[in-house]
């Protein structure tokens, strides 16, 4: 079933348009026509079964039949990811909506290639926010994440005070084993947290400074194991174990 995305303010009523650029795709590509059934995700748990009502050259009109309100995860877990270079940033967020992410923050740090002055700032997060809309639409994700503009590392550093509990994928050879890091975490709390902030470097890591720090701030280093991971494939590998461990995959 094809799916397509309105904003919530937009499906009160039983019958909803799809308009701009959703409705383009849905009639010169899919070439959708009434009769046929189709699904609105509203990016905030809802779910709309329609109908295809009536099409014209510009809009669908959907008659909607069913609602459903999905459950929101119990734990709201956010990526700090150093922006990566070329297309990894994409692909990065992309797969963070696959995988649950309630948060995506692209981080600019020392090693982060390219910075990005403000202008450029706002345009990334304009086609951040288109992808993770694409990306919610095909793997059925009810929840859209937040998908922050690029912000500089030391505006990004978490406040102890804030008790979410804080891990940075790490190289050091004394870096906890992410295992370890879960059991620990269920002996000293109760599980699952309402929050978990998940910190991906760059290419070449963090720098010493950085690493001290997020540690300053309360930050907990942990392993992935013994192989080097690019950046985008610590992050992918760093939500899945989270989702995996909090029971929501």
């Amino acid at each position: 079933m094809h799916r397509f995305h309105l904003p919530p303010e937009a499906c009160t009523e039983t019958r909803l348009r799809l308009e701009g650029a959703e409705a383009r795709h849905a009639i010169r590509v899919l070439r959708l026509r009434p009769g046929e059934q189709v699904a609105v995700l509203d990016g905030r748990g809802g779910e709309y079964a329609c109908t295809v009502a009536a099409v014209d050259s510009r809009r669908l009109t959907l008659e909607v039949h069913s609602r459903r309100l999905h459950r929101r995860p119990a734990c709201r877990v956010g990526l700090f990811q150093a922006v990566a270079k070329g297309r990894s940033m994409d692909l990065i967020l992309q797969k963070a909506v696959e995988l649950g992410a309630a948060l995506i923050q692209p981080v600019l740090t020392a090693r982060s290639v390219p910075n990005y002055d403000a202008k450029e700032a706002a345009a990334r997060q304009a086609r951040w926010q288109a992808i993770a809309i694409e990306a919610m639409k095909q793997c059925g994700n009810p929840w859209l994440p937040e998908v922050r503009p690029p912000q500089p590392f030391t505006a990004c550093l978490p406040t102890p005070s804030e008790g979410a509990p804080v891990v940075v994928a790490d190289l050091a050879a004394d870096a906890l084993p992410f295992r370890a890091w879960f059991l620990r975490q269920r002996e000293a709390r109760a599980w699952p947290p309402t929050e978990i902030a998940l910190w991906i470097g760059p290419e070449g890591d963090f720098t010493p400074e950085e690493r001290e720090q997020l540690f300053a701030a309360g930050a907990t280093p942990v392993s992935f194991g013994p192989r080097i991971l690019r950046c985008e494939t610590a992050a992918l590998y760093g939500l899945a174990v989270l989702q995996h461990e909090l029971q929501e995959i």
